[in-house]
């Protein structure tokens, strides 16, 4: 939980700072929980707010399956590698 919180933390200054295009590389995260999912809605709440887009990468399968079921396969795209996510941002 305070990891989450300290990644939206960063997450958030990234847009404050003006950042426009996040891409987050889940690649060494090997459990995803609720408290996870909820930092990454609450991630993608605050990337609407500050017109900002936030994508995900390299996802286990198993966090890929808690994306599924949650629905947040639907707001989150996976890519398949971070060459991919990068070019899938608007110009």
């Amino acid at each position: 939980m305070i990891e989450g919180e300290a990644l939206h933390d960063l997450i958030l200054d990234l847009f404050r700072d003006g950042k426009k295009k996040v891409l987050l590389n889940l690649k060494d995260v090997s459990y995803l929980d609720s408290s996870g999912v909820g930092q990454l809605v609450r991630a993608l709440c605050s990337a609407g707010t500050h017109d900002a887009e936030l994508k995900m990468v390299d996802l286990n399968p198993r966090a890929q399956e808690v994306i599924r079921i949650t629905n947040l396969h639907t707001v989150f795209a996976d890519f398949p590698d971070e060459q991919t996510a990068l070019r899938s941002f608007s110009s």
